[in-house]
């Protein structure tokens, strides 16, 4: 399917993931999977559902999930999953006065990004990395299975 494999190349290409390195936006599970996963729907949905047919994302997410298209369940997930994202991006560029591709992982740029979102205790950084993880596993297993699902309509 292209649209899966211009996603895979923009994960490889642009995002470059590492352990030391997340990209919340265009890496695994970022922004980039949940606004891939809506669009797609209203590709496949918006010629019999004008209700679809969105300029945002979590406008397009709510219209998806009220036209059936999408659990409710995974349009909570994906819902949420972009607002965490985009707090994310936007305490990064707070703290850095410009935007940045990549997340800290360790030290002090960790622990300040994490208290910046909200983390408190002893080890904030690891709290934040835990939830950025679950957040990103799960995004990418409604991405896959909705890009799945798509495949087996389509053909």
């Amino acid at each position: 399917m292209e649209i899966h494999r211009l996603r895979l190349r923009m994960e490889r290409e642009i995002a470059r993931e590492s352990a030391e390195q997340l990209n919340p936006k265009t890496g695994h599970g970022g922004l980039v999977d949940v606004e891939f996963a809506a669009q797609y729907l209203q590709l496949l949905h918006g010629g019999r559902s004008l209700a679809v047919r969105v300029p945002s994302t979590l406008q397009a997410l709510a219209a998806l999930q009220a036209e059936g298209f999408l659990s409710r369940s995974d349009a909570e997930l994906l819902t949420e999953a972009y607002l965490f994202h985009r707090r994310v991006e936007n305490r990064l560029r707070l703290l850095h006065g410009f935007s940045l591709a990549h997340l800290p992982t360790s030290g002090r740029p960790l622990a300040m990004l994490a208290r910046r979102l909200g983390y408190l205790g002893s080890d904030p950084g690891s709290q934040f990395l835990a939830d950025y993880r679950a957040y990103t596993d799960r995004v990418r297993q409604v991405y896959a299975r909705t890009v799945h699902l798509d495949a087996r309509l389509s053909s």
